[in-house]
């Protein structure tokens, strides 16, 4: 079993946890006080991340030869015609982008609630049968509130990010001593006898 805290303790230094914490905690409180501005400023962030992560495809494509190239170069033109057109009207973007999100999900819903109930009619079983009824059942759900679910994203997500600052900044304090204690270890000379 991986032992997540663990893993953090020993890869990340205590403040960068607190720092991270403390960015989701005021992101978050953000999102809910100013939802349309901070929006508004994720989209602008998702653009320039776009622009740069398609420039960086691009140099990729033209700087070695394989046979990805090709999806590399395309890749790298999207990401800069998105990421322009995203930083432009950042508005379109921080509907598009949820949208196409929120949209996506209830496609591959409907998409994998049919081939489970096909696999369990074939001999799959009644819990195939239920899992694909389940899967369609929740993809008409995502195509009905969708709507819904684009003007309460925000608060969502400034709620996840909240409650994910908390947690990130009690973590950072309790990996803190630790931390400090291994230093001190490694500082203090070793005695040879």
């Amino acid at each position: 079993m991986i032992d997540a805290f663990n893993i953090v303790q020993r890869r990340q230094a205590w403040w960068i946890v607190l720092l991270e914490g403390i960015a989701a905690f005021l992101l978050g409180l953000y999102l809910i006080i100013s939802p349309f501005k901070a929006i508004i400023l994720v989209a602008t962030a998702i653009g320039y991340y776009l622009l740069v992560m398609g420039i960086l495809a691009l140099v990729d494509a033209f700087s070695h030869e394989g046979p990805s190239r090709g999806w590399k170069a395309v890749s790298g033109i999207a990401g800069i015609i998105g990421g322009i057109l995203v930083i432009i009207k950042p508005l379109l973007g921080a509907t598009l982008i949820p949208s196409i999100l929120i949209l996506y999900l209830a496609i591959l819903c409907l998409l994998h609630g049919v081939t489970q109930v096909i696999s369990g009619a074939r001999g799959g079983g009644p819990e195939a049968v239920g899992v694909g009824i389940l899967s369609i059942v929740l993809s008409v759900i995502l195509f009905i509130v969708f709507p819904l679910l684009l003007a309460a994203l925000p608060f969502l997500l400034g709620i996840c990010g909240i409650i994910g600052g908390i947690l990130l900044t009690a973590m950072a304090f309790r990996i803190r001593p630790q931390q400090l204690q291994t230093q001190q270890q490694y500082r203090t000379p070793q005695t040879r006898t």
